[in-house]
């Protein structure tokens, strides 16, 4: 059977595309610990900031939050200021660091790293058939 001609443009959108997901498997994880972190609620709290004033809220390297606020930035999960400061949008605070409203979220990616962790165990099931018992994520699962 012969080969489809191989179109640029489309290898270009599709390469564009799968690197995309790959983007947002980051960004999830850098969801995760902002929420874990506390990142979020002391935007909240605290109002916009730059990352020295970020970092010094939550007690965090500078370095790491500063690259943390430039990924939740071009994610758009934060907002950016002319001023060099990050906020958290009224809606970005109902779902990242208001844990009593309805919208809340942020503990959905709390399963994130313990998912990942069974990539290794899935490459098994793939193979056999057999699945992951229920509590394989653990209480993360749940």
């Amino acid at each position: 059977m012969p080969r489809a001609k191989l179109d640029p443009e489309r290898l270009k959108e599709y390469s564009k595309h799968v690197f995309g997901l790959l983007n947002g498997a980051v960004t999830s994880a850098l969801v995760y610990l902002g929420d874990e972190l506390g990142l979020y609620r002391a935007l909240a709290e605290g109002g916009p900031a730059t990352s020295t004033e970020l970092a010094a809220r939550t007690g965090l390297s500078e370095r790491w939050v500063r690259e943390w606020l430039y990924n939740q930035g071009a994610a758009r999960v934060l907002e950016t200021q002319p001023d060099g400061r990050f906020a958290l949008s009224p809606e970005g605070n109902a779902v990242l660091a208001n844990e009593r409203h309805p919208a809340f979220g942020a503990g959905m990616f709390s399963q994130l790293p313990k998912t990942l962790g069974l990539v290794e165990q899935l490459r098994s099931a793939f193979r056999t058939g057999v699945g992951l018992p229920y509590d394989a994520i653990g209480p993360e699962g749940a």
